[in-house]
């Protein structure tokens, strides 16, 4: 069921504390830890809330994976040589996942259904 309307609004205040190194880049510009810089707000450095949407959908997807439930990987998760070699589908049953999403699909995982669908196959909201 895609996203209609908003009905509720929750916050929550989180602090985290990362336990090595943190680097956020940009697509798939080479960069140096040196050369990236560092988003800051308020003099205090921040993690955009698409990074931390990004690690709990794939946190959520391996979680749900690993205890046999039907979830897919998204489109921007395939190794672009496994596009390339057109092994897919191969890739998809070594894995045991299963083939991204489409919007118009039936059967769209949880996962999509909560964060809705990314990469080539976008136009599914999050619920």
């Amino acid at each position: 069921m895609p996203f209609e309307k908003l009905t509720d609004l929750i916050e929550l205040t989180l602090d985290f504390t990362t336990l090595g190194s943190l680097a956020i880049r940009v697509g798939d510009q080479p960069q140096t830890l040196s050369d990236s810089p560092v988003i800051k707000i308020g003099g205090l450095p921040v993690i955009p809330g698409s990074s931390l949407k990004g690690a709990l959908r794939s946190g959520l997807e391996g979680l749900l994976a690993a205890k046999g439930v039907s979830v897919c990987v998204p489109a921007t998760a395939i190794p672009n040589q496994i596009k390339r070699d057109r092994q897919e589908a191969q890739y998809l049953r070594e894995i045991g996942r299963k083939s991204p999403c489409e919007p118009n699909d039936p059967h769209i995982c949880s996962v999509c259904l909560i964060f809705g669908t990314a990469g080539r196959n976008q136009g599914l909201s999050g619920s």
